[in-house]
């Protein structure tokens, strides 16, 4: 049995034998080299896709925004003319209802005018200029004239309910009968005026009237001066 002393030195041969075994020999893979191969594996980041992404979401929000926006105006409109309606529906409406009185002899004349609320809520506020006159029958009523607050009323007036105020035209208590029949043959008597008030929901109304006495002895719409607000 051969025995080698490890103090002995090598001869040439065996440190080329032993080269060629660790030449030869197969070394574990190393964790460092499967590191450097996932990095050389791995994408750059891409700044680029980063920034599409980012407007991707801008014009989405964007969106979200303006069918917020036009579904909140749309909605605004829409509860505006359900509001407007319901209002008209619901407001008060004074209008004439009937006039009565004729012209006198020998005293002054007094106009009954009954107003009537047509609506369904109260009418509240309500004041009344008006005027009587005689009038040429090519001339026009004096609207102007329509300065004598006649009546006003601090309470409230009903739907359905009448409120009578009287309008009185001087003058005629030094008439007698052909006098009369002479100023009724030359033109008409006309009964005018303007009525205001509010409704329950804070909107200011106003109605404009004129009326003349027919020779059948009844008052007779004029072609002007009867109109109402639009509120």
């Amino acid at each position: 049995m051969n025995h080698s002393n490890p103090d002995k030195p090598k001869t040439k041969q065996q440190v080329s034998n032993t080269t060629q075994n660790i030449r030869g020999s197969k070394l574990p893979k190393s964790d460092n080299n499967n590191i450097v191969s996932q990095n050389q594996t791995q994408q750059p980041y891409n700044f680029g896709q980063k920034k599409n992404y980012e407007y991707i979401n801008l014009i989405i929000f964007g969106g979200i925004l303006l069918v917020t926006a036009i579904y909140a105006v749309f909605a605004g409109l829409q509860w505006n003319i359900m509001r407007n309606s319901m209002v008209v529906d619901q407001r008060a409406w004074m209008g004439v209802n009937t006039i009565v009185g004729n012209l006198q002899v020998g005293k002054p004349t007094v106009i009954t005018v009954a107003f009537k609320n047509t609506g369904k809520t109260p009418a509240k506020e309500v004041s009344l200029v008006g005027f009587c006159e005689l009038v040429e029958t090519n001339d026009s009523p004096n609207f102007g004239e329509e300065k004598e607050l006649i009546s006003k009323i601090k309470g409230v007036i009903m739907p359905q309910q009448e409120f009578r105020s009287d309008l009185n035209l001087f003058g005629t208590e030094h008439f007698n009968e052909a006098m009369l029949k002479q100023v009724v043959a030359m033109g008409r008597f006309y009964v005018h005026g303007t009525m205001r008030y509010n409704d329950i929901f804070r909107y200011h109304h106003w109605v404009t009237f004129c009326y003349y006495l027919d020779k059948d002895g009844k008052y007779k719409v004029h072609n002007e001066h009867n109109d109402t607000d639009d509120n």
